[in-house]
């Protein structure tokens, strides 16, 4: 592509006294137009370039310009001379560029011509490919070295934001957990307490006590896969470096280094399968039966021939009655609600909380339209600020019953949160 620039007739008016005048140039007409390239030949002495302009109208056509810069001196006193006839000669320059029509004109053609041109021009810009390319790779490099000593800063603030965890857990100061420690730990984890976090699940959400055996059994099999029961904090902190560096099966060598840390290295001589954080990272209701079982439907019904899991005996067969009775120590115990109250809790985490204490969608569904709401009902009738509240089975139209996060993720994000905190007080 070629640009070529028109000029018609150029007057040019001068008028200077010393240092002041004025210089007025005033072109009859202006064109920019694009070209294309007919013969190159960059090999000559001047070289040799050939065009053909485009039959099209000009990118730009100015008509009327006028440019008119003015000098002038200006003599002011010296201050910090400390002769009284000493002076300062400066000099004030003023520009002004005007025309009386600017046109634009653009067309995919000379669109494309102006932008080769200005291609062309990358060498005396850029430099060459080879130069830009060379910049961009160390570039890149020092943007890699910047990030990696940023996330060795970071890994190392959560290291002692895991460390002061793991002494307030270790009250006896043996310097390793039991499991009845680490059950605290996740107990404590998805609630505000003693560890700060600030997510505070309501009585709806909070996890069954089944549940919190299973996630103490998960957070055992990633930091203690041997089950000795005698957790050190070497193998707390190993089991961080592993997510800090996204160790897996494919991934061995990590790419953030802890000097004189010999047990944080690459885990190529590792006998244990390190994949399965990123296997499962979401602990609730993530497989079909947990939404079908029997076990506690037995517990409270004391039927076990029941073969069509949708239908379910009437409460009053329940263990001779007695299961009814079962099902709301249970209900009032893992829900907060009382038996005609939910007291302010929210129906949908009172229902999900219900399937999970049950192990049993149909049969925890069954449950509420056959006994809680009922009761729900029946205190609508006598409390008039109660009849806006809905009872009903709500959660066919939200089935979801997972919690997005379970005992690892939630310890990963109150590491995170108070390396910050320790980070923004350095």
């Amino acid at each position: 592509g070629v640009l070529e620039l028109n000029i018609d007739s150029i007057q040019i008016k001068t008028e200077t006294n010393g240092m002041s005048g004025d210089i007025i140039i005033l072109p009859d007409s202006i064109a920019l137009r694009a070209g294309q390239i007919r013969h190159h030949q960059p090999t000559l002495k001047y070289g040799s370039l050939e065009w053909n302009v485009l039959p099209f109208k000009p990118l730009i056509t100015v008509d009327g310009a006028r440019l008119r810069a003015s000098a002038r001196e200006i003599h002011a006193m010296d201050k910090e001379s400390t002769s009284l006839s000493t002076y300062v000669t400066k000099l004030g320059v003023d520009v002004k560029v005007g025309a009386e029509r600017l046109n634009l004109n653009g067309s995919p053609s000379t669109i494309v011509a102006l932008l080769s041109t200005i291609e062309s021009l990358d060498p005396f810009w850029g430099g060459s490919s080879e130069s830009r390319k060379a910049a961009e790779e160390e570039r890149i490099k020092i943007e890699q070295k910047k990030q990696l000593q940023e996330e060795q800063t970071k890994l190392q603030y959560q290291r002692d934001a895991l460390l002061r965890i793991f002494n307030s857990v270790d009250v006896d100061g043996s310097g390793s957990l039991q499991e009845e420690e680490l059950q605290k730990v996740v107990r404590t984890l998805f609630d505000r307490g003693s560890l700060g976090y600030n997510d505070k699940l309501d009585a709806g959400q909070q996890p069954t006590a089944e549940e919190i055996e299973r996630e103490r059994d998960r957070l055992i099999s990633f930091i203690d896969p041997s089950r000795s029961n005698d957790v050190s904090f070497p193998e707390v902190d190993a089991f961080l470096f592993r997510i800090a560096n996204n160790i897996d099966d494919n991934n061995l060598i990590p790419k953030i280094e802890v000097t004189g840390v010999n047990y944080l290295r690459n885990f190529s001589d590792s006998d244990t399968f390190l994949s399965s954080f990123a296997l499962r990272k979401l602990v609730y209701f993530d497989d079909l039966r947990e939404y079908a079982a029997m076990h506690e439907v037995y517990r409270l019904t004391g039927h076990s021939d029941l073969s069509n899991h949708s239908s379910f005996p009437a409460p009053s067969l329940w263990r001779q009655s007695q299961g009814i009775e079962m099902f709301w120590e249970l209900y009032t115990r893992e829900t907060g609600c009382s038996r005609d109250s939910l007291n302010d809790h929210d129906i949908f985490a009172v229902q999900r909380k219900l399937v999970r204490v049950l192990c049993n969608y149909n049969f925890a569904k069954f449950c509420w339209k056959s006994l809680v709401q009922p009761q729900l009902r029946v205190n609508a009738d006598d409390d008039v600020t109660m009849r806006h509240v809905t009872s009903h089975w709500v959660l066919d139209k939200d089935p979801k019953i997972k919690i997005s996060t379970g005992v690892i993720e939630r310890l990963l994000m109150h590491v995170d949160q108070m390396s910050k905190l320790n980070l923004e007080k350095q």
